[in-house]
């Protein structure tokens, strides 16, 4: 969990939350510029994450200066994101080819052609990273700064909100989306839709972090549920993009005996972390955490269901998904 930016308090106006939460975002990725260049696996994660927090808090504090003035930045960190993902995911996968290998006698050996492949895109990825640093960390700091001292007529009333009142509204926002998800995630089979679902709890963890000092303690043991209910959907998520990569795996790589083998532990591994998923949900609302955190933010329609989004039938894969939130291992 990230720590709470000094200074916040229910009171503090957003425009004096941004000014203190934009460059503490900022500096947490520039601090691992040095590590990403040397080529440090673990400093490529934090700053992918530490890219991802400040992007969210972009997105959060949008109404403050319009969508079309913050599209350029989100635009920017996107394109860092996405960069550093390339790179972070073939880490992810490379480790759990490995470990799939150990799983199995004689396995690991056959496996690995596919190892000495992703280790080769990763390199290529890791290569086409590297100019995108250099575009766009040069400009973070004072682009986030002049960002700043943009403050219109037009926008005054949302600079002038209290950071607790955007902190309730964007929770709940969250809460509402992410859980729409969940009849739908609970199908084993549904993978798009469970991919989707996860998405939105990733936000809404990032969301609940920004806003968790002023928040109170009444979200808190939320909060830990919505890590854990990330988490595991992650690895979830982790034998969906290995069980793709073995489908795909073109025959002159692997023979189809060895992905039939690999296949099989994985799928076995999916339906357990499936089950246990759906088993934390089920705890979730035994303990009422939804309704709880809803009420804490102020959600009128606390007491009630939340309205379900019915599954696309023609959404059958994570490709029709859309780019922005493709498949991707999570962060470990």
């Amino acid at each position: 969990m990230a720590k709470a930016t000094k200074g916040l308090k229910p009171k503090t106006r957003v425009g004096k939350a941004m000014a203190l939460i934009f460059p503490v975002k900022v500096r947490a990725i520039l601090k691992r510029e040095d590590a990403v260049r040397a080529n440090d696996i673990e400093s490529v994660h934090q700053m992918r994450v530490a890219t991802k927090r400040l992007r969210e808090a972009a997105r959060l504090f949008r109404p403050a200066f319009g969508r079309r003035r913050m599209a350029g930045h989100i635009a920017h960190l996107q394109t860092l994101n996405t960069a550093l993902g390339s790179v972070r995911e073939l880490d992810v996968l490379g480790l759990h080819i490995k470990e799939l290998g150990e799983r199995e006698e004689g396995l690991g050996e056959c496996l690995k052609p596919l190892i000495e492949a992703t280790a080769q895109r990763r390199a290529q990825a890791n290569a086409k990273l590297i100019p995108v640093l250099d575009g766009t960390l040069g400009l973070l700091e004072q682009d986030f700064a002049e960002l700043l001292m943009e403050r219109t007529k037009k926008r005054k009333p949302v600079w002038r909100m209290r950071f607790v009142d955007l902190g309730c509204q964007s929770v709940e926002k969250r809460v509402l989306r992410a859980f729409a998800l969940e009849q739908a995630a609970r199908d084993p089979k549904a993978v798009t839709e469970f991919h989707q679902m996860r998405i939105a709890i990733k936000k809404l963890k990032y969301a609940m972090e920004l806003f968790m000092g002023v928040l109170g303690k009444r979200t808190k043991k939320a909060y830990k549920a919505v890590s854990a209910l990330q988490e595991l959907m992650g690895l979830v998520h982790d034998c969906d993009v290995l069980l793709e990569v073995l489908q795909d795996t073109r025959q002159d790589t692997l023979s189809a005996e060895v992905c039939g083998r690999a296949r099989e532990i994985v799928l076995a591994d999916r339906a357990r972390l499936h089950t246990e998923t759906v088993q934390l949900l089920d705890e979730m609302h035994a303990k009422d955490l939804c309704r709880k955190l809803l009420k804490a933010v102020g959600c009128v329609h606390a007491d009630e269901p939340i309205p379900q989004v019915c599954p696309d039938p023609h959404a059958t894969s994570p490709s029709d998904v859309p780019a922005d939130d493709r498949p991707q291992p999570v962060e470990a």
